[in-house]
């Protein structure tokens, strides 16, 4: 098509444009047993994390999350409902937190030096 066929159809053309798939939302409990089979298929004797990881995440907004019941007009965002059943990670968020996550970049806390912690806490 040439540029004077392509303004004449306001810049549209008429080929489709391939689809692209969106990640499924999930829940924390899905997020944590993925993480943990990614793991062990990238190295059989991973830790394993725990689930807590991510509700955590989901509380703290590490990932974006949401309450399924509000989509059903039955309450508000997670960090206003707190009493939510059904969390769920938004599938792309989740996607982009799990490949810096695999790259190396934790979210969760650094490890602590006790040692150097209890010297500055030393009781007489």
């Amino acid at each position: 098509m040439t540029a004077q066929q392509l303004d004449q159809t306001n810049g549209t053309d008429d080929v489709e444009q391939p689809t692209v798939a969106r990640k499924s939302d999930l829940s924390p409990y899905a997020a944590h047993l993925l993480v943990n089979a990614i793991a062990h298929r990238k190295t059989p004797d991973a830790k394993d994390v725990r689930p807590q990881m991510f509700y955590g995440y989901a509380k703290r907004g590490v990932i974006l999350s949401y309450c399924a019941a509000s989509l059903a007009g039955e309450g508000s965002d997670h960090k206003t409902h707190a009493k939510c059943e059904d969390v769920l990670f938004d599938g792309e968020e989740f996607y982009a937190w799990l490949k810096r996550y695999f790259a190396g970049e934790r979210t969760a806390r650094t490890q602590v030096d006790v040692d150097a912690l209890s010297a500055q806490f030393e009781i007489e």
